[in-house]
């Protein structure tokens, strides 16, 4: 009995994963399933970019998330947007990093009083910045430059320009 009950209960913890990446695999479907096409031009580019979320592939993620927070070919879904870009970065994918800084930026530009979007453009830019990407630089040094102005705070617009003195791979561009 108790070998019995033994191998029952290791079926159930070998099966546990290969269940919950079912569940998940269905729902990120279902998710993927939500963005509307606008560009049927478009839709074996898109699909593909679907294929590749599901798949967890980070630069499908990264792209999609772009389309869905553009509204070029797909009808515009920022929550859908930034949870790509957000689960593509949060993987280490540089590109998404800098495109969630970037478009933190542009968000506090528009809300300037809103110092949750300087904290997590900030938060990606870095990420990025540390694993040598120059655009990140640039715009992690613009972010504090312009925090610095709006919040009349010389040590961001310092911050900004350490930002460019230390990453010296800025002035090869």
């Amino acid at each position: 009995m108790r070998k019995r009950l033994l191998s029952v209960v290791m079926s159930v913890l070998i099966a546990l994963p290969v269940i919950a990446q079912k569940v998940n695999t269905d729902s990120i479907k279902a998710e993927m399933d939500k963005i509307e096409l606008t560009n049927q031009a478009m839709k074996q580019m898109i699909d593909r970019y679907k294929k590749g979320v599901i798949k967890g592939d980070t630069e499908s993620m990264n792209l999609l998330g772009m389309e869905c927070m553009s509204g070029k070919n797909v009808k515009a879904n920022l929550e859908m947007g930034l949870n790509l870009l957000d689960a593509a970065a949060k993987q280490d994918y540089v590109d998404a990093q800098y495109n969630l800084g970037n478009y933190f930026f542009i968000f506090w530009l528009q809300k300037p009083a809103n110092d949750g979007y300087f904290s997590q453009g900030i938060k990606w830019l870095k990420k990025a910045v540390k694993a040598g990407d120059n655009r990140s630089i640039i715009m992690l040094a613009r972010f504090y430059n312009e925090y610095g102005k709006y919040k009349k705070e010389p040590s961001y617009i310092d911050g900004g320009i350490k930002v460019l003195e230390t990453y010296p791979k800025v002035s090869e561009i």
